[in-house]
Parts: structure tokens; C-alpha cells; sequence
């Protein structure tokens, strides 16, 4: 039978700061049926955290987000993975865990000599029967740097492929590509940015936008889809202040917390927004919700794409979704090579909890909560 698939996705740079407020005013499901939130910067970029993996501060995040789940429901932790500062998890209700299968976990770094300061960490599962892929990153940063970031997309699309059932990032019936991507705004002062956000001109920055202009010069994210931001920049601020950077070299405000999906199944985007409370980072967090049809029968799907077309997104007619028209920018230059990915990190990849006794007749129907969750080693049954 067709299924109603609910989906929250937040993502935050938090800057290696705990929160300041509730999470409850970031992390609302409104019967979400699978939540997926990526962090960026849980622990301080420096060079000791880069040596050695510090999972205290990831672990006081959980117990944070597990504490607010427990006040809309029943949700089960899938996986909980940490690439040095950046963070991935994913939970689904109770009632839809024994209908998991197959999960696997990826990463790749983009930084310098392959350090893992950028990259990306991205869940693979089956649903139903349905592939999805939720993928969090952390890109280069600096106005200046928008080749870099164009050569990270590329990077992070040759490199991260899930091994059994092998595929890659576009094989998959849904994907949510989320995080810190510190794309900018270009060719605007930090005084015309400022003019503009007061005046709630958010079309004509987005002109400006590097994300944007990327995607319409067919130089990255050419598959993917977003909801054009209605909502003010989101970096950078002054901490502790709802104001932007005033330094004597201030940053350009910037929409650099972002969210876009690729989906061949219906796919319809419910909200997107940040969230103006939180006061202890330089970035404002950012959610989405999102609803998924998942048909009865799947369709038949192309030949799984071989590395090389992955990473230059040639997919077969009708496969990519082609980005809104925007002014054409002049493209990166190709020969910008990524850097080879790094082993993965080993560290207690799957957290499962219990199974639950029934499965709903819809998906995304219905609330639940973290409660006794227990570790386990293995993907949960698929439902027969």
C-alpha cells in the first residue's frame, strides 16, 4: 500500500558550544516518522581534536536531543557518527523500526591533505522497501573559497559509496543532502547584505547567492532542489547576541546552513526555517519538514551509476532535476582534484533499540520517544 512518510531534517554549526535554550524550539516533529540532524563543529577545529576522537561532547548533545524526543514520543537512535567536528544522527519511531533494513554508514574528508577538519559522514537504509540517504557536511569555508566548495561536492560525490548492496549517493529513492556548506553571498558589501536583510529583500540576495549560482552554471548540487530561504541569513553573528559580525573586518551575512534533497519518488517540501532563540553560536540552526510518498510497487530504477559517472552526476536521462534558472557565474575550474577519503573511523557505528510489536498502516502518523534505548551491532529485520 502507498505510505505517508514524514521527515524532520536540522542541521546547526554549534560552534563547540552546548545549547543555550531548549532544543524543543529547534526540534519540532509534527509526526515525523524518521528525524536526522547534523552538527558541525561539536568540538573545536584545532589540531589536537584532529589527532584523537572526542565523543564526550557528542555524547552530552545526545542526552540532550533524546530528552526532547521523549516529550513528542517513541524514537529509536539508527546511528550516531562523529568525523572529528562533524556529527550525524538519525532516529525513527518505534513503530517503524522493524520495517529498517540494511543500514550502512559512510564518510569522506575533503580538508587539507585529507583531514578530516570537512567531509561528510551519510546514512544509507531501506524503508518499505524504499532506498534512503541522509548525508550531513561540513564544507571549506571563506567567501573566497567558492571553487573549493564546488571541488568538495565533487569529492564527497566520487568517494562516499555504501558496499552491500553497492551504490552511491544517487542511487537511492530519496536523498537529504544538509549542513554547514558555507556557501556565501557574493559581490555585496557587508553594509548592502545588512540594507537588504532589514528590508526582508531575500529574493535579490539570493541573485548573490554562491549556492545559487552554482547550481544554475550546472558547477554543483545540479540535481538537487531547495526551497528558495525566506529567512534572514543565518552567519554570521556576534555569540551570545542576535547581532551580526561586527568586527573591523566583519563577515558577510550568509545563508551557509542549508538543506536540499533529490528524490524519484514524490517528494513535497512542508517547511523551512531557522530558529532565532539560540544565541550561543555564530550560526542560527536551520529545519526542515519534508513528506514522502513511497508508491505500493517501486518503479524500476536505472542500473546503479559507476563511480566515475557519480562523481560527474552523468546520470541517465531523467534522473537529474534541473536547478531554477539564475544568472550564469563563471565555472570552477576542473582541475581541481579531491583529495582521496581516509579510512573510516570505527567507533560504534549502529545504536539500534527494541523492535516494536506493531507497524502502522501509515507512515508519519503518529508520535513517540527515546525510551530505554539499547545497543546493538546489527541492522534492524526488515519487515516481512
Amino acid at each position: 500500500m502507498e505510505r505517508q512518510l514524514r521527515v524532520y531534517i536540522g542541521t546547526w554549526n554549534v560552534n563547540a558550544k552546548l545549547p543555550d535554550r531548549p532544543l524543543s524550539e529547534w526540534i519540532s516533529l509534527k509526526n515525523c516518522g524518521v528525524v536526522a540532524l547534523s552538527m558541525q563543529e561539536v568540538v573545536p577545529l584545532n589540531t589536537s581534536n584532529m589527532l584523537s576522537l572526542d565523543l564526550v561532547r557528542l555524547k552530552s548533545w545526545e542526552r540532550k536531543i533524546e530528552a526532547t524526543l521523549e516529550e513528542e514520543g517513541q524514537y529509536i537512535k539508527v546511528i550516531s557518527r562523529q568525523l572529528f567536528g562533524l556529527a550525524l544522527l538519525l532516529y525513527v519511531r518505534d513503530d517503524l523500526l522493524k520495517s529498517v533494513s540494511n543500514v550502512q554508514v559512510e564518510a569522506t574528508c575533503c580538508g587539507p591533505m585529507g583531514m578530516a577538519n570537512k567531509g561528510a559522514i551519510a546514512v544509507s537504509f531501506e524503508l518499505f522497501d524504499h532506498t534512503l540517504c541522509f548525508l550531513g557536511t561540513h564544507m571549506t569555508a571563506g567567501r573566497g573559497k567558492n571553487l573549493r566548495r564546488a571541488a568538495d561536492y565533487h569529492s564527497i560525490m566520487r568517494h562516499l559509496r555504501f558496499k552491500a548492496p553497492a551504490r552511491c549517493i544517487m542511487d537511492h529513492d530519496a536523498v537529504f543532502w544538509f549542513g554547514d556548506l558555507n556557501y556565501r553571498i557574493a559581490r555585496l558589501s557587508y553594509h548592502e547584505v545588512k540594507s537588504l536583510i532589514a528590508r526582508r529583500k531575500f529574493a535579490e540576495l539570493l541573485e548573490n547567492d554562491q549556492l545559487a549560482l552554482q547550481r544554475a552554471a550546472g558547477d554543483a548540487f545540479v540535481p538537487f532542489l531547495e526551497v528558495p530561504p525566506c529567512f534572514a541569513p543565518t552567519y554570521r553573528y556576534d555569540p551570545g547576541t542576535d547581532n551580526y559580525d561586527s568586527r573591523e573586518k566583519p563577515r558577510v551575512p550568509s545563508w551557509c546552513d542549508r538543506i536540499l534533497w533529490h528524490a524519484f519518488v514524490p517528494l513535497r517540501p512542508l517547511s523551512y526555517q531557522r530558529h532565532d532563540p539560540f544565541q550561543c553560536s555564530d550560526h542560527r540552526p536551520v529545519s526542515g519538514h519534508y513528506q514522502i510518498t513511497l508508491p505500493a510497487v517501486r518503479a524500476p530504477r536505472p542500473a546503479p551509476a559507476s563511480p566515475s559517472a557519480c562523481a560527474r552526476e552523468e546520470l541517465p536521462p531523467g534522473r537529474a532535476v534541473p536547478a531554477p534558472p539564475l544568472p550564469r557565474a563563471p565555472s570552477p575550474p576542473r582541475s581541481l582534484a579531491p583529495q582521496p577519503p581516509p579510512p573510516m573511523l570505527a567507533h560504534d557505528p549502529f545504536t539500534l533499540g527494541a523492535t516494536a510489536a506493531m507497524q502502522a498502516d501509515g507512515v508519519g502518523v503518529g508520535v513517540g520517544v527515546c525510551v530505554g534505548v539499547k545497543r546493538e551491532t546489527r541492522s534492524a529485520p526488515k519487515e516481512v
